[in-house]
């Protein structure tokens, strides 16, 4: 922790204490500024001329600030006289250090260089790291999830009358406990990876943990995430093209879908709400001079690519809520980074409008595995203010590298695709997706690439990060608007961490998966996952429950029911219903499943079908066989899930 004196000194407070402070925060300063020359010169200039030292009393000066630092006895009062200086001396130097360092502040990472080829202004480059991953921070994030998972058969009392809370540890089996860490790992300085640990297990419960996906804002000396987070509710937006849609719940072929190239194809519509980057309207820009326009031009970025670029964005959410200026500079990121070009002007003089489309961008395309972050540099007029902002990317692969694994990942791809469902009806494509991924994926923290789709198309082991992206690419490619989102999620216990899952549309209306949570870790008898689908096609309602969605942009309402899996599955209980309950029995032995999962549509219906089927007994009316099952309680989600022996 760093202890300093601001100005004069406090009652009582003796001077030799005042200089040791001062001792030690002029290191701790010196140190932090190093890596700016100029700032640093004026410093240790003015410092010697105050003090009339040489260089070679700085050894001295460093010798005494290790004497300091191992603790040794050291008579400041001896110092001060052996130098003469006096009591006045002191509170003047401590009046210039609040100087210097406000000044210090205020031109933080500023180093100086001519640059004359714009031929109208001397141009201060000020180059800023801006490195981020996705959900990159390293809260800790423990996923419990409330359950309780019990076997009986019919000579066994069930009547437990235990609640199961966070409080009360209802798992006979401490196998089916998983319990996630989430950690935030900064690799050399440079590259934030957000990672969980998710601890998979072969228990019978369900559970889920989360990982992480958030991010930093982008300022000078401090790392930026892709997705920067923050935890204030969001804002809803009202998507006014939901299509009605007949429910359906017979399955669709299963011969290959369609397989498109962009994300659904048509424009959104466009709400009337203010777009995203409203604050930054007036940092945007355009280039009337040579210079800049050949530099745009060598990264390809003219009218024409942009018009073109743009074009072919129609149809991404994040994209559609920037402003035309905002969707401008949006794609010429985009450009910069297919190409992997470096220091390329771009249309806005706002380090934070570079932040957000970038932001947005990595939101929308999952496929740019590729970059982990961003820099740039300032470029200064003349009185200070801000010309021109240079863009590079943090490319972690050279373009042959990123060519070669795009081919790699190709074989994964078209195996997935190539078994896709060909409907109309977007929830079974939707559904094959989230099922296909669960079983060919395993929740790995120390898995390579897990924050992009490398580690799941070439590896088959991700985090959260992995899971979303890969799920957003591969609906993406089916034709089905899915966007990456980012926020928290509550481990059931009361803390939360960062988490990264999506936003899909699925017949006209806005639906929540989590691919992530859907995988248990926990398979059958016969080596299938046990999949929880809870986090299929979900309302906002039912994953506020235990995940809040960050404020970094805006999102559609999402309230239908429509197409969540219970629904459509058959599986969702408006009333404590045992008639229902003896079909839905009787429908899944003769699918030849392993489980019968339903989802109350309230506390009460969830308490009371828990009383009749579990506590009564009324299960045994339904099991064929040895009459032996186990079950698995969520409680926040009021899911009840029968396993059959």
């Amino acid at each position: 922790m760093r202890i300093r004196l601001r100005g004069k000194r406090k009652n009582g407070e003796k001077y030799d204490l005042i200089v040791k402070k001062n001792l030690i925060w002029m290191k701790e300063k010196s140190c932090k500024i190093l890596r700016y020359a100029t700032v640093f010169t004026i410093l240790a200039t003015t410092s010697m001329s105050l003090s009339g030292c040489d260089y070679d009393d700085i050894e001295a000066y460093y010798d005494l600030l290790e004497d300091i630092d191992t603790d040794k006895d050291i008579d400041i009062s001896k110092i001060l006289d052996e130098n003469d200086i006096s009591k006045e001396d002191l509170e003047d130097i401590s009046d210039l250090l609040d100087q210097l360092e406000d000044s210090s502040d205020d031109s933080s990472n500023e180093g100086t260089t001519e640059d004359s080829s714009d031929g109208n202004s001397t141009d201060l480059n000020l180059d800023i790291d801006s490195n981020n991953a996705d959900n990159n921070n390293g809260n800790g994030c423990n996923k419990r999830k409330k359950d309780c998972n019990n076997v009986c058969d019919n000579n066994t009392d069930c009547n437990k009358d235990k609640s199961c809370d966070q409080n009360t540890d209802c798992n006979k089996d401490k196998g089916g406990d998983q319990n996630t860490d989430c950690n935030k790992n900064k690799d050399t300085g440079d590259n934030q990876n957000t990672d969980c640990n998710k601890d998979k297990n072969t228990g019978d419960d369900q559970k889920k943990d989360t990982d992480c996906d958030p991010n930093k804002e982008s300022t000078e000396d401090t790392d930026s995430q892709k997705d920067s987070e923050a935890d204030k509710e969001a804002d809803k937006e009202k998507d006014t093209d939901s299509a009605n849609k007949e429910d359906s719940s017979e399955k669709p072929d299963d011969s290959k879908g369609k397989v498109t190239d962009q994300n659904g194809g048509e424009p959104l519509p466009d709400d009337g709400k203010a777009k995203m980057d409203a604050a930054y309207e007036g940092s945007y820009r355009g280039f009337d001079d040579d210079y800049a326009r050949r530099n745009r031009e060598a990264a390809g970025i003219t009218d024409a690519s942009i018009d073109e670029l743009k074009k072919q964005q129609e149809g991404y959410y994040a994209y559609s809520r920037l402003s035309d200026a905002g969707k401008t500079l949006y794609v010429e990121l985009l450009q910069i980074i297919n190409k992997e070009a470096n220091e390329i002007f771009v249309s806005t003089r706002d380090p934070n409008a570079i932040q957000l489309a970038f932001d947005y961008l990595m939101m929308d395309h999952p496929e740019i595995f590729w970059v982990n972050g961003y820099r740039y540099v300032k470029h200064f007029t003349n009185n200070g203010g801000i010309d021109k902002l240079a863009f590079t990317g943090v490319y972690t692969y050279d373009l042959n590298e990123v060519a070669n694994r795009q081919a790699k990942m190709q074989q994964y791809i078209d195996t997935c695709l190539a078994g896709a469902p060909s409907t109309d009806d977007e929830y079974f494509v939707i559904k094959y997706i989230y099922d296909y991924l669960i079983a060919n994926t395993e929740y790995d923290l120390r898995a390579p690439d897990n924050q992009n789709i490398c580690s799941v198309f070439l590896n088959r082991k991700t985090v959260c990060s992995g899971y979303a992206r890969a799920t957003q690419y591969l609906l993406n490619k089916l034709g089905i608007k899915c966007t990456y989102v980012t926020g928290m999620a509550d481990n059931g216990t009361g803390s939360s961490g960062l988490h990264a899952w999506n936003l899909v549309r699925c017949n006209g209306d806005y639906y929540y998966m989590d691919t992530t949570w859907g995988d248990t870790g926990v398979t059958t008898r016969d080596g299938k996952p046990r999949i929880n689908y809870d986090y299929l096609c979900a309302t906002e309602a039912a994953m506020s429950v235990n995940h809040k969605l960050s404020d970094r942009i805006d999102y559609p309402e999402c309230t239908s029911t429509k197409d969540s899996y219970y629904v459509r599955e058959k599986r969702y209980m408006e009333s404590p219903n045992l008639t229902q309950m003896e079909e839905i029995f009787a429908q899944e032995y003769e699918s030849g499943n392993d489980n019968v999962t339903v989802k109350c549509e309230s506390k009460d219906t969830y308490n009371s079908l828990y009383e009749q089927l579990i506590k009564d007994g009324a299960v045994y009316d339904y099991l064929q066989g040895d009459k032996k099952f186990s079950y698995t309680l969520f409680e926040d989600s009021n899911t009840i899930a029968i396993w059959l022996n």
